[in-house]
């Protein structure tokens, strides 16, 4: 199972997420979408239910925030901790958001 956390989120705000937004998927991206994340409030630990997460980050390259910050954990299924073992980063200036 993996568990993701974001410690920071600075995207584009919008009531819908339509321009610059995260969406987190338990598994691949045909999979079930946890959430779609934009502004600057933070979600709760994202849970999947097997052992795949994909994470996309979408931006429209115009209005931008500082990006996000998360971090990700395997953790056993009967657990719920948030004890971080990799971060994901984002920043608009790389336009990417490597693994660390």
């Amino acid at each position: 199972v993996v568990s993701l956390l974001f410690r920071a989120l600075d995207l584009e705000s919008d009531s819908l997420c339509r321009y610059d937004y995260v969406d987190v998927y338990d598994g691949h991206i045909n999979g079930q979408r946890l959430g779609r994340f934009c502004g600057t409030a933070k979600p709760g630990a994202l849970v999947t239910n097997g052992n795949k997460m994909q994470v996309v980050m979408v931006s429209d390259a115009n209005t931008a925030g500082s990006g996000f910050l998360a971090v990700y954990s395997a953790i056993r299924p009967n657990e719920r901790g948030n004890e971080a073992t990799n971060l994901l980063q984002s920043k608009y200036r790389n336009w990417a958001f490597p693994v660390i």
